[in-house]
């Protein structure tokens, strides 16, 4: 999309990247955005390789093509640290944060006695002393944004969240200083654009994220503001007013909300608590006046769900306008409370922490016996996700947020190449929804009314359209595989009923 491979760059292996010696010549190569070769492999001595469980499968055939060239193999990232059983076959698992674990192999690697597995334990990385990622490592055009990180960790501990387990309860951060000598790295290499920050809550410590807030927004006007940043924060955002406006003035425009379900019981029961009494669309339109869009992530499959379940989060994001929601089934990953407690109960499905062979994200989800029918909890997923993403809805929200947000951050000043791909991107769009797509007519009124309403929400329309269709692309897949699924369980109920 516009010109990109992927989303965002391995933040991880630049990190890495940077803990290596200085006089290791270091080759990074993003499967994400280009292909590992066997001449790569070839060419290197050492091989580290990080990934995500929806990357699990690949990675295991990493592993067995490293070691049929005979190269040395450590492994290490968020899916390993949950699962290193899986992984078992590499030479070397270094788990946890890198910051306190890889220096313990380096140590044993110099000297020819590396163990199977380091842990990082109870240990917690000093993120004042985490060096600078390796951003020049990165082909920054095939990125569609490009991610900083600015602290680790939650002060909250929800059932079904394993930000916990892979960086403990609590909240620790990086100076001020480290965080504008890594903005002025990337400043320096060239690129300008949007700024996506990976905390894990970014307003887990307000009074830090106010000094980065601060600092930031006088870093942006000594450069003609340069980026757009978005983040990952809890509801109580819209509490705090002043942070509200310090977000803005920064150059905040998005943030990422888990709102999870508007349920009381079902908040309650998975240690939600942040996000008990309140009226969530009022938060949500709260944050919106403040000229901060809002993406709110919903999970159907709770235990306290019941079939009113989807109608709750449908009525939440009529009544927030939010055009984009990240709507997914519950997953019980690894380690967290809440595969603890399903273990204990007999629930888990056997190899549940093993991503499916087929690589099928949708053959991950609801990976555990649920309390109700499968198939209800599918099919009301699917009859959610339609109703959200139906023309109609979706175009009615994003020109009803376009007059909610009222203030629209100046985008930045782009490169010609990059300015070169996104009106590339745009005119392609155009051509899929403006003449090709069955919503054609919702796309040409949406993008009239916000050019009369605020032209400088043109950018921020199209980016959503754009999305748009990708969703539409998802929605199609999804229910010809969850439809299959759904007339199986149906079968074998009928079968076991008679």
């Amino acid at each position: 999309m516009f010109g990109a491979r992927y989303l965002t760059p391995p933040l991880g292996l630049i990190t890495v990247a940077s803990l290596l010696p200085d006089n290791w010549n270091v080759r990074l190569i993003d499967c994400n955005v280009s292909s590992l070769t066997t001449a790569d492999i070839e060419w290197s001595d050492i091989v580290f390789s990080s990934g995500m469980v929806t990357q699990q499968d690949d990675h295991l055939a990493l592993i067995k093509q490293v070691k049929d060239l005979n190269k040395f193999h450590v492994i290490g990232g968020p899916d390993p640290t949950a699962r290193p059983d899986v992984y078992e076959n590499c030479d070397s698992l270094v788990l946890g944060e890198a910051e306190v674990s890889l220096p313990l192999f380096l140590k044993d690697y110099f000297y020819s006695t590396p163990e199977s597995i380091y842990k990082s334990s109870n240990l917690q990385a000093d993120m004042k002393k985490s060096p600078a990622p390796r951003f020049d490592l990165l082909e920054f055009e095939r990125y569609l944004y490009l991610n900083i990180q600015t602290s680790r960790g939650c002060p909250f501990s929800c059932e079904y969240c394993n930000i916990s387990m892979l960086n403990g309860v609590g909240h620790r951060a990086k100076s001020i200083k480290q965080v504008l000598l890594e903005l002025q790295q990337i400043y320096d290499l060239g690129y300008r654009g949007v700024m996506h920050v990976v905390d894990s809550n970014f307003i887990g410590n307000e009074q830090h994220a106010k000094e980065i807030l601060l600092g930031l927004k006088d870093w942006q006007d000594a450069r003609r503001r340069p980026y757009l940043f978005s983040t990952d924060v809890s509801i109580n955002l819209a509490d705090d007013k002043e942070l509200l406006i310090m977000m803005r003035e920064a150059g905040f425009n998005s943030v990422n909300i888990g709102i999870e379900t508007p349920n009381r019981k079902t908040l309650l029961s998975s240690y939600k608590k942040v996000n008990v009494n309140r009226s969530m669309p009022q938060n949500i339109r709260e944050i919106y006046k403040n000229g901060i869009s809002v993406i709110p992530y919903y999970v159907l499959g709770f235990d306290n769900d019941d079939k009113d379940a989807f109608v709750e989060i449908m009525d939440c994001i009529e009544k927030s306008d939010t055009p984009l929601n990240y709507i997914r089934l519950l997953v019980a990953i690894p380690e967290t409370a809440l595969a603890e407690r399903l273990k204990k109960e007999g629930r888990l499905h056997k190899n549940f922490d093993v991503f499916p062979e087929n690589g099928d994200v949708l053959d991950y989800f609801l990976n555990f016996e649920t309390l109700r029918p499968r198939e209800e909890i599918l099919e009301e997923y699917m009859s959610l996700f339609k109703k959200v993403y139906s023309p109609a809805n979706f175009f009615r929200r994003l020109r009803n947020s376009v007059t909610m947000l009222g203030f629209f951050q100046k985008a930045p000043r782009l490169p010609k190449k990059k300015m070169f791909l996104f009106l590339k991107g745009a005119i392609q769009m155009f051509a899929i929804s403006g003449i090709l797509s069955s919503y054609k007519y919702e796309y040409w009124k949406t993008l009239f009314y916000c050019s009369f309403v605020n032209y400088r929400a043109l950018p921020y329309t199209i980016g959503l359209i754009a999305c748009y269709h990708q969703i539409k692309l998802f929605e199609s897949l999804m229910s010809e595989r969850f439809n299959n699924e759904i007339f199986l369980l149906k079968k074998e109920m009928k079968s076991l009923a008679n």
